[in-house]
């Protein structure tokens, strides 16, 4: 910028440095002076028309009204170690869909360590 070297000092301090001193320090005060905000989507190779659509994403969508509803937690208890009189299995986790009134519970196949093998588990109610 001012066409000057940067010092050994400077680099010695700060390896990457691209300015001299007198340069860093105009080139902040000008940045300060204008307070806009830089946009960094170029620097994962997005547009800005990208970057504001993954930022309305990860917000959740909340400037189209959009609510995050809580999810459902169910218990899947073994149904084999009751059979074989072993201690039952359970495992907490979510719903993976929302269920109506006469949907079947759910089932997954989940290791018992009880049984030292995979399993089938089914919701509890």
């Amino acid at each position: 910028m001012s066409g000057k070297p940067i010092l050994r000092a400077r680099l010695e301090a700060i390896p990457f440095a691209r300015f001299t001193v007198e340069c860093q320090s105009q080139l902040e005060k000008q940045s300060k002076a204008s307070r806009v905000r830089q946009s960094v989507t170029s620097l994962f190779g997005l547009t800005d028309e990208e970057g504001a659509r993954r930022r309305r994403r990860r917000a959740g969508g909340r400037d189209k009204g959009i609510t995050n509803m809580a999810q459902e937690i169910i218990t899947l208890e073994c149904t084999e170690a009751k059979a074989a009189g072993a201690p039952v299995s359970r495992y907490m986790t979510h719903a993976e869909q929302e269920k109506s009134a006469d949907a079947e519970p759910a089932r997954k196949e989940k290791y018992n360590p009880f049984m030292k093998r995979h399993t089938l588990h089914r919701e509890t109610k």
